[in-house]
């Protein structure tokens, strides 16, 4: 089974960045193109519209399409999961209102009237495992960063409450934090500016350890591509469009594919393809 993950950064351009293909062709033919029949793709911020993706769909003949879309901000935001309909068939969806609802509490202890309307979850269950898809929020300023918080906090409840229940969790998207000093390229300035005297002092580093120790020590989540290459430098998913920094790869790895241990016997591989353009992130693709 492969399983794609990739921050687009707008659906609607990724045609453009492909010129080779005629303006008829599918959506489904450039997936092939690029990932060589993917059974499962995870697209985050999708910048799309209910009514711009009907006729989406259409270009999809041998993929199911699954979305979530923001409430507030019509075209910003939103994630997606297209799922082979002959090998990867879930029998189950949800968005972030039904999943995260009974996690979602905020600093003051209330559940807030604006909570789960930016589309940034989609939990999609498929018997043996279930996947989840997340856009989690990046800091923009002091009023954002309660709901910040708060989105973490539930996703992490969520996940370790399905890790007790018994399931087999992959959680894939862009989590918006560089786990580890060797995720960033440039740590020590990202301690001087966040005035932190270690690296793995930020909250939502400390944050991203807990998600990963799990509910009980031995029950979390892997990061596999850091499973797989403990020591690899410069492997970077994210990048500025400004000064030139995916040419010179001044980058950080925020794009992350996690699962549970047990599902390790049966990864063959994950690689980070950064030969992918289009968006300001890459994918990260897991077989």
């Amino acid at each position: 089974m492969r399983i794609v993950t990739w921050n687009v950064n707008g659906i609607r351009a990724l045609r453009r960045n492909y010129p080779h293909l005629q303006s008829h062709d599918s959506l489904e033919i450039l997936l092939d193109d690029l990932f060589k029949q993917p059974d499962i793709v995870c697209l985050q911020e999708v910048k799309s519209t209910q009514k711009a993706t009907v006729a989406e769909d259409a270009n999809l003949p041998h993929m199911d399409a699954f979305y979530v879309f923001p409430q507030t901000d019509e075209g910003r935001s939103g994630v997606a999961v297209f799922t082979r309909e002959d090998s990867a068939r879930p029998c189950g969806a949800e968005d972030e209102e039904q999943c995260l609802r009974p996690y979602w509490v905020e600093e003051t202890g209330g559940v807030p009237c604006r909570w789960a309307r930016e589309g940034r979850v989609l939990v999609m269950d498929y018997h043996y495992f279930i996947l989840l898809n997340v856009y989690f929020p990046a800091s923009a300023g002091p009023e954002r960063l309660p709901y910040r918080h708060a989105f973490y906090r539930a996703v992490k409840e969520m996940v370790h409450g399905m890790i007790s229940s018994g399931r087999r969790v992959i959680l894939v998207g862009d989590i918006n934090v560089a786990h580890r000093s060797i995720d960033h390229v440039d740590p020590e300035r990202a301690c001087r500016e966040q005035g932190l005297a270690h690296f793995e002092e930020h909250p939502f580093r400390r944050w991203f350890s807990q998600l990963l120790q799990g509910p009980r020590n031995g029950t979390g989540l892997v990061d596999v591509y850091r499973h797989l290459h403990p020591e690899e430098q410069g492997a970077f998913t994210c990048w500025s469009y400004l000064g030139g920094a995916r040419t010179s790869n001044y980058g950080t790895r925020i794009d992350y594919i996690l699962l549970s241990a047990d599902l390790l016997p049966w990864v063959q591989s994950v690689h980070i393809r950064p030969d992918v353009q289009g968006s300001d992130h890459c994918p990260v693709v897991l077989d």
